[in-house]
């Protein structure tokens, strides 16, 4: 997915069209969250967050927990529900 999103990214960045370039940074954790009303809390987005500041200007950080948790069960699907520029 995140490859998906930055080959994206990259594909608007290139058109003329674009006069801003966007650049952005991902951080990808697998963790208990909460919601409350608007906000997403707990470990699983504090983590993701540092992640999010660990990866380079359009680049992408992956928690070894979320590794893991991919090759274990390589049919299961993720939902994003929270992002960061």
């Amino acid at each position: 997915m995140c490859c998906r999103i930055s080959k994206a990214i990259e594909q608007r960045n290139s058109t003329e069209e674009a006069t801003v370039k966007l650049k952005f940074r991902i951080g990808i954790n697998s963790g208990d969250v909460i919601k409350e009303k608007d906000n997403l809390l707990g470990d699983g987005v504090n983590i993701a967050a540092r992640l999010e500041a660990l990866a380079q200007s359009g680049g992408t950080t992956i928690s070894n927990q979320f590794m893991t948790m991919s090759k274990e069960r390589p049919n299961t699907s993720s939902t994003i529900l929270f992002t960061k520029s």
